[in-house]
């Protein structure tokens, strides 16, 4: 097995309306949106979460995305440890409709944790306290 300390750097949204998928990951979760440009004939746009990042990206010259029909191999979500008071947190989440309002709290690594709504195109985030309330 490799020595190497490996850090989640980042993970890739394909996104039928990119600026609307990153306009959600600023304005629900916090993030920073970074500089975008066009790569391979599509948009792709950083949002930066304390030292990772979610691209969102456009659909590509000669690519053809189409629609998710339900559960898919692969990845089901990503999730986001928030710092400070998570109840709270999950509370106005609730009030705005972006966490899912019949999500009974889940039991994961001995913490609870909420589902976010899909956002774009049926790509699901979750939310977990940060063990202790403190950031990593």
């Amino acid at each position: 097995m490799s020595s190497a300390n490996i850090v989640f750097d980042h993970v890739h949204v394909i996104s039928k309306d990119p600026e609307a998928s990153v306009n959600w990951f600023v304005e629900n979760l916090g993030g920073e949106r970074g500089e975008g440009g066009v790569f391979k004939g599509a948009p792709q746009i950083p949002v930066k979460f304390n030292g990772a990042t979610v691209i969102v990206r456009g659909e590509r010259t000669g690519e053809s995305a189409g629609d998710k029909g339900g559960l898919e191999w692969g990845t089901d979500h990503f999730a986001f440890q928030i710092a400070g008071d998570f109840q709270a947190y999950c509370e106005i989440h609730r009030r705005t409709g972006t966490i899912q309002p019949d999500d009974a709290d889940r039991l994961h690594r001995g913490a609870r944790w909420r589902q976010h709504r899909a956002i774009a195109e049926g790509i699901k985030t979750g939310v977990l306290p940060v063990p202790g309330g403190a950031p990593p």
